[in-house]
């Protein structure tokens, strides 16, 4: 096994990895940054690899501008389209919530039983849409040549 520390910016001079492991610093950088960073990580990793970013407290469009480097530079994200859908979803109803375990939760819940049900319905609908992405996504992920992106999502 080789480990190797690197300046992500950059391109790296070594042959290709089975697996990078980037923990809390690709969220940090400026949009170009990102791209770049995405770049030398996607040049970086084998095919059929998987490239691992961990992140803390990333919402949003933050969260939409991550996903969109990684993207764009080939790597495939494990349900990024329901993901997004949902992240937009839940945005457009204007409600003020938090994620538990996955799960929106109203902030208001006391005050307002109704805002819950809609988080909850597009929680359902998310699930139904997950479901019928998922034959799409094992077939994209079997691929020998792909190469994986998984964005781990941790709240502080």
């Amino acid at each position: 096994m080789t480990v190797r520390r690197h300046n992500f910016r950059n391109q790296i001079d070594a042959d290709p990895f089975d697996l990078i492991l980037n923990v809390r610093a690709f969220q940090g950088l400026s949009v170009g940054d990102m791209r770049a960073a995405a770049k030398s990580h996607f040049d970086a990793v084998k095919p059929g690899g998987w490239t691992i970013f961990d992140t803390m407290n990333v919402q949003g469009e933050l969260r939409d501008q991550l996903e969109d480097a990684l993207a764009e530079v080939g790597y495939e994200i494990p349900f990024r389209e329901t993901q997004r859908w949902y992240r937009s979803a839940l945005r457009a109803t204007g409600i003020e919530f938090v994620m538990i375990l996955g799960r929106p939760l109203a902030r208001s819940l006391g005050k307002s039983k109704k805002e819950q049900e809609r988080l909850d319905a597009l929680s359902s609908e998310y699930r139904t849409r997950a479901e019928k992405e998922a034959d799409a996504t094992r077939a994209k992920l079997a691929a020998p040549d792909v190469k994986i992106a998984h964005v781990v999502y941790s709240t502080g």
